[in-house]
């Protein structure tokens, strides 16, 4: 796979073929797809009215070009059926597991354990991942939190993850990148300057899209499989 260096995004939207049937096999925990999902647009130069990314410069993360981004996003889009308060925690978990899955080998997902990070990689990188589906501003990120009061996370500066995974849209047409999932990654110092504490949540607030890498992007997708019921269907089955 090869990323296309001479693509400019620009806010117009070629619409993309309907996403076929997609199943979520709680039984166990992974996403199952089928043929002909969209195409995707893979861009890693320079994108119209924004400053160049750092890419190149993290030499011990991931090689992005392994990950089946297909699988990945589909996921990312049925995931988003779950949006009720009581289905939240579970469409965190299928965006970090799909990651893992989709990694070719080459991340671990260590969720649900208040490590303060969700995967590893085979170097022992700690990966903390993050998911918006309206993450972005003209130029900057909206607020990611990364520990909130529900948690018993110490609320503090000290470093749990090496690089931070976000996975976000615009659907709000703030930005260039409308209607399209982008995932983007940052260093940990890129972080940390953006990182606050004065509430109860502890939050990167305002940092500007361009420290970010952006890896991979894929247009959001109106049809999708509703994996609600599949879930329910599951705890029904433990109680």
């Amino acid at each position: 796979m090869s990323y296309l260096y001479d693509i400019v995004v620009s806010t117009t939207i070629i619409p993309a073929p309907r996403v076929s049937k997609v199943t979520f096999d709680m039984s166990h925990m992974s996403v199952l797809r089928f043929a002909n999902v969209r195409p995707l647009v893979y861009n890693r130069g320079i994108t119209e009215n924004e400053k160049p990314t750092k890419l190149g410069r993290n030499k011990e993360m991931v090689d992005f070009d392994r990950f089946d981004w297909d699988a990945i996003f589909t996921a990312v889009d049925n995931a988003q059926t779950l949006n009720d308060n009581a289905y939240k925690f579970a469409k965190g978990l299928i965006i970090e597991m799909a990651l893992a899955k989709h990694s070719d080998g080459q991340l671990h997902w260590e969720g649900g354990s208040e490590k303060g990070y969700d995967l590893v990689d085979n170097d022992g990188k700690r990966y903390e991942v993050k998911s918006l589906a309206d993450g972005w501003e003209s130029k900057t990120a909206k607020a990611i939190t990364i520990a909130n009061h529900r948690s018993d996370q110490k609320q503090s500066r000290e470093q749990e993850y090496d690089h931070l995974i976000f996975v976000a849209g615009d659907t709000q047409k703030k930005s260039i990148y409308s209607n399209n999932w982008i995932v983007a990654v940052a260093d940990y110092e890129d972080t940390l300057p953006y990182i606050t504490n004065a509430s109860a949540d502890m939050k990167i607030k305002k940092m500007p899209s361009y420290l970010f890498d952006k890896v991979a992007n894929a247009p959001m997708q109106d049809s999708k499989t509703d994996i609600r019921s599949q879930i329910e269907t599951l705890m029904m089955e433990v109680v």
